[in-house]
């Protein structure tokens, strides 16, 4: 539609009007094609005055004028060269190119039909068809246009490049219905077309099925996943670190519910990256005065405020102003509700926007002395950003759910109550423990006329609440409930499912098949619940109980806050004894469980003996203040935060 090549023009207006209108035409053609467009430009408007009804010059003006951004009166001229009769085919092939251009993708799409019926064997309509299609998500449709183009053309670029992004999206939409292995064979197709990227050959390894039948599935999983990533390392490519968010694959989410230490992965999946990213770290800023003011950047990424409000805002609003300047690092559409919901009026807001290089320089631009991801890896803007060392300093902490395994993240702060004596070997960065809960909790009201009517339970028996998503019920759970239910014959166990209903038929299947029909009669499984209704379900629960090898973080800050005992079990892993600590810090140590045995005796006599489910609700409301607001938090954060800082 524009030419590349400028050429300068002796033409005057009155030269132009005094020539035939072909003659005419084919000067502004070649005016055009020479990319001299405001000389074309002016040819073409002689024209059109002198012979409004051309439509040849209506529509290569109309061209004109959208590579001049221009796009109303574009449209407007091409659409008026589509009233000659015939209609040539390319007509309504740039008319659709326009349209594309200012986002009416269906519009865009009619026109390219119009091309492909009027022309079968145009292969630039058919790659324009395809990609009108891809735009609208439209995958299915889109390839046989796409696959056509190639057969008229081999060689043709575009075709192939949208081909190549169509089995890309394929490939993400398969591993998204835990389809691996379409999945897998739609990335390498993808990666090996004109237009891929070598790297998408191994986009699979960040996927992770929710569910396992058994963990010798869990075994296989885990080999495969250890071997692809050998496998990257053998491999010889070189990737844009900017294109990385979109291009790459990061450790899924559901690899810290597998019952395993995740750091020889995690790191593996770090080395994968590592080397494409700048390496020069920023230098620490001279503060002024006779104690520095160090500048602390609180890091979250879109769809995750909640979670960082809940647990942060009380650390922003009281860490000592005369040693610390928080800013707030966040999605700009956050913006608000970050500036709500802290209430402090000196705490800066950066708002991010923009493609992932313009981030990394709106955070590098913060100037911050340290940089606090309260959560790595959610996502891979939040996995990549830390890789490009924004900051001198930059910590994670408990929302990674364990090590980040990246090595731009010099510190991981944790607790003393949490961590084992040798936990630092479950780490690649530095573990820090202060001798607090690394979290700021408010304590919830309890909901008032809840009845257990309201969500279908039975009116006697026990409900034993289990509120995770579906990826946190590991095989090893389901002898437990198969222990539990049978030794309390009225009781009833609860699963929230969480928003993601991926891996729930494949979990109701292995509940089934391992604790058969009889027991599963006393399962009741809940859809993902608004906030405000999971509270009232729990409110009228009888305990939580947590995975054997993924325990409870804000679900136990929920529980505690009504007297709900939590049955945990103690393990080396930091997400393993999240409740734990807080137990502990309550100075309940005899409550966590360092047995399945202790565990499922523990559940069923809460369950079973209701003065000593009292007693332990007892003992919990007289100690649950020692959680919420903890006067212990903030300082022990300002203490960490100085080592960090002054740290060689």
């Amino acid at each position: 539609m524009s030419s590349s090549l400028i050429v300068s023009s002796g033409w005057g207006i009155s030269e132009i009007t005094s020539v035939p209108h072909d003659v005419q035409f084919e000067r502004a053609l070649q005016l055009h094609r020479q990319g001299c467009l405001d000389d074309a430009e002016t040819v073409y408007y002689a024209i059109l005055d002198q012979k409004p009804e051309h439509f040849g010059a209506a529509h290569f003006l109309g061209i004109l004028l959208s590579a001049k951004k221009e796009h109303g009166r574009a449209l407007a001229l091409i659409r008026k060269s589509l009233q000659s009769s015939p209609t040539p085919p390319f007509y309504y092939n740039n008319y659709g190119i326009v349209l594309r251009e200012v986002g009416r993708f269906y519009e865009a799409q009619a026109a390219f039909e119009r091309a492909v019926a009027n022309a079968p064997n145009f292969a630039d309509a058919h790659s324009n068809l395809g990609l009108a299609l891809l735009l609208q998500d439209n995958l299915q449709q889109a390839e046989p246009h796409l696959v056509k183009a190639l057969t008229l053309n081999p060689d043709h670029p575009d075709a192939s490049r949208h081909l190549a992004e169509l089995r890309f999206r394929q490939g993400n939409r398969f591993a998204t219905q835990e389809q691996f292995s379409k999945a897998e064979g739609a990335f390498c197709a993808a990666a090996s077309l004109r237009g891929g990227k070598p790297i998408w050959r191994f986009k699979s390894l960040g996927f992770c099925p929710t569910t396992f039948p058994d963990e010798a599935s869990i075994d296989a999983y885990w080999q495969q996943l250890d071997q692809g990533l050998d496998q990257v390392f053998e491999e010889y490519f070189v990737v844009d670190w900017r294109t990385l968010p979109a291009d790459g694959f990061i450790p899924s989410f559901n690899l810290a519910h597998l019952g395993r230490c995740c750091k020889d992965v995690r790191v593996k999946f770090a080395r994968c990256f590592e080397q494409f990213f700048p390496h020069e770290r920023p230098k620490r800023q001279c503060r002024q005065g006779a104690r520095r003011c160090y500048r602390i950047g609180f890091h979250v990424f879109a769809g995750h405020e909640g979670g960082f409000l809940r647990g942060t805002a009380g650390i922003i609003e009281k860490l000592n102003r005369k040693h610390f300047e928080c800013v707030i690092l966040c999605p700009a559409e956050a913006k608000e509700r970050c500036r709500r919901s802290i209430r402090s009026d000196d705490v800066t807001i950066v708002p991010l926007n923009g493609s992932f290089e313009q981030v990394v320089r709106q955070v590098r631009d913060s100037d911050c002395d340290l940089i606090y991801y309260r959560k790595t890896g959610s996502d891979p803007w939040s996995y990549f950003l830390p890789f490009t060392r924004p900051a001198p300093i930059q910590c994670t902490s408990y929302g990674t759910h364990g090590t980040s395994g990246i090595p731009a993240v010099d510190y991981f702060l944790s607790s003393s109550l949490v961590e084992p004596n040798d936990a630092g070997q479950y780490y690649s960065e530095r573990l820090l423990c202060m001798d607090a809960i690394p979290t700021y909790q408010q304590r919830h009201r309890l909901p008032e006329n809840v009845d257990r009517s309201e969500f279908g339970l039975p009116a006697h028996g026990s409900i034993y609440f289990c509120p995770h998503r579906t990826s946190k019920y590991h095989p090893s759970f389901d002898p437990i409930f198969r222990q539990i239910l049978e030794r309390d014959p009225q009781g009833c166990l609860v699963l929230l499912m969480g928003k993601d209903p991926r891996g729930n038929d494949g979990l109701h299947d292995r509940l089934l098949r391992n604790l058969g029909l009889t027991l599963l009669k006393r399962v009741r499984f809940f859809p993902a619940l608004s906030f405000d209704k999971y509270l009232r379900l729990l409110s009228i629960s009888t305990m939580i109980i947590d995975s054997p090898v993924y325990a409870g973080g804000l679900t136990s800050f929920d529980a505690f806050s009504f007297g709900i005992p939590e049955v945990t079990l103690s393990g080396p892993l930091h997400v393993q004894n999240f409740a734990t600590g807080i137990y502990r810090r309550m100075g309940l140590d005899d409550l966590p469980c360092q047995t399945i045995e202790q565990y499922i005796d523990l559940a069923v006599r809460l369950g079973t003996e209701p003065d000593y489910r009292q007693d332990v609700v007892r003992r919990i409301f007289e100690r649950n203040h020692l959680i919420f607001e903890d006067v212990d938090t903030v300082p022990e954060h300002e203490r960490l935060f100085e080592l960090m800082l002054s740290a060689p």
